[in-house]
């Protein structure tokens, strides 16, 4: 009801109205929030889904072109069609394994790298449309290297006589999948860091610079790969 003096409230509605601001969400003007760290997440690469799926897809094949051999009275008449599921199936198996490996050779070179005081080692770093950089070593001046791990144990490095031009090649000469010079460019742009491929299980030790913009191409163990960005080298380093 209305007195003379304003609006008279209800007591119960007051109360009511007390309890649902408290319980309403988001902080209290008067509160304070203590923020709670959370764990860093786990970004080293661990069992890869494409080689794994290759690698069950293909052992598959296999199977699928030995059982008839076995089972059929006179199984040469199957030999043709089997003969290329068995191809198939190894190639599958091959490119599923060698996924796997340069997980396994990534994740070797991630734990046996240390760098001196003062710098910066970032693991999997996510690059915008172009997935992550397996590392980001920053130097105490703020430099910035991002480096690219290849599980390859012998390249051929190609340079244009004419130009700036160059590439990475296999061992046996053949292009690699997926041009590891363009890849690891690409990222380094984007993070705005100096290019290195890193091969950590090459037979032989060396650093090689090509290409426009430069990549430095590391040869050899977490040591080389220290020399080559600056960051000091040696047995006992």
């Amino acid at each position: 009801m209305t007195g003379e003096t304003g609006t008279d409230v209800d007591e119960s509605t007051v109360r009511s109205a007390e309890i649902l601001e408290k319980d309403a969400p988001g902080p209290r003007p008067s509160a304070k929030r203590r923020a709670t760290p959370r764990p860093k997440p786990d970004r080293a690469p661990g069992w890869d889904k494409t080689g794994a799926r290759d690698l069950v897809i293909g052992l598959g094949l296999l199977a699928a072109a030995v059982l008839p051999l076995l089972i059929l009275p006179n199984p040469l008449y199957a030999l043709p069609i089997t003969g290329v599921v068995a191809w198939i199936g190894v190639i599958l198996v091959r490119r599923g394994g060698a996924r796997q490996h340069g997980i396994a050779v990534e994740r070797q070179a991630r734990k046996a790298i240390k760098l001196p005081e003062g710098w910066i080692l970032d693991e999997s770093v996510p690059v915008h449309g172009r997935g992550d950089a397996d590392l980001v070593v920053t130097d105490p001046d703020g430099e910035r290297y991002c480096v690219e791990i290849k599980a390859n144990e012998s390249i051929q490095v190609r340079k244009s006589l004419f130009s700036k031009a160059a590439e990475v090649r296999g061992a046996d000469g053949r292009k690699l999948p997926r041009d590891p010079l363009e890849q690891v460019t690409a990222l380094a742009g984007i993070l705005h860091a100096h290019p290195v491929l890193w091969f950590p299980k090459a037979r032989t030790s060396s650093v090689v610079r090509i290409g426009r913009p430069e990549v430095l191409v590391v040869l050899g163990n977490w040591r080389q790969l220290r020399k080559a960005i600056g960051a000091g080298g040696g047995w006992f380093s």
